[in-house]
């Protein structure tokens, strides 16, 4: 004879369980936490000519904008490690990430070369650092 069990219900699911179901949220937000940080960092570079075209940009001005948000981005990654060490990984994490997602709006409402270009770079340094901590403190 066969003794049916039923599944557990939600109160009868082992601590293994939870702590494993939170993982798997945690790295489904940080994934797409990170999805939204490649947005932020491939497609102004794809439309680069229309942001140009909306502002009245010369081509120099465009390129300007790329290279100071890649410089920024470089630079972001190497200093959020130090900044990870004194403040802790966690916390610099959620700081890069709340603001980034305001310096990301204050970008898209620029509407001027000079507030796009100290946006972008702000941006560039905010994007570069939670790249660079993520995968560390997932580790």
């Amino acid at each position: 004879e066969q003794i049916l069990v039923p599944p557990p219900t939600g109160s009868e699911l082992s601590s293994e369980a939870v702590n494993n179901l939170k993982v798997k949220v945690a790295l489904l937000c940080v994934c797409l936490i990170n999805f939204g940080d490649a947005v932020e960092v491939y497609l102004p570079s794809v439309l680069t000519q229309e942001i140009g075209c909306d502002l009245q940009l010369t081509e120099a001005e465009q390129g300007i904008l790329n290279v100071v948000f890649y410089s920024f981005y470089a630079a972001g990654s190497f200093t959020s490690g130090w900044l990870a060490n004194r403040i802790g990984r966690k916390k610099t994490i959620i700081i890069s990430i709340s603001l980034a997602f305001l310096v990301s709006a204050l970008t898209a409402l620029s509407h001027e070369f000079y507030l796009l270009l100290v946006s972008r770079a702000f941006t560039g340094i905010l994007v570069g650092s939670n790249c660079a901590i993520t995968y560390v403190y997932w580790a």
